[in-house]
């Protein structure tokens, strides 16, 4: 199944086979051409497409992310101390 997702798609021209850098995804509105090094789906990329977004300034600040990556940590640990499987923390403490 997943190799059928993220298989590229192939071109045709002048009957020799070029490689594109697309893949196809499908949802309720049908296939639709994604970049193959990007990790999201059909919906995201009809999204990137029609909407005004996915620019180089919408990215979170790094302190931001950073901060995100503090709080799953600690809630991580408090989970471990309530009984939470002990191989789903240890992927927290790096």
């Amino acid at each position: 199944m997943l190799r059928k997702i993220f298989r590229s798609t192939a071109l045709l021209f002048n009957n020799r086979r070029f490689i594109s850098n697309f893949r196809e995804e499908r949802d309720t509105f049908g296939p639709i051409q994604v970049p193959a090094d990007r990790l999201w789906a059909a919906q995201t990329q009809r999204s990137v497409q029609n909407f005004d977004i996915a620019r180089d300034t919408d990215r979170m600040p790094k302190p931001i992310v950073r901060s995100f990556g503090i709080l799953k940590k600690c809630a991580a640990k408090v989970n471990l101390r309530y009984g939470l499987n002990p191989k789903v923390c240890t992927s927290f403490f790096i």
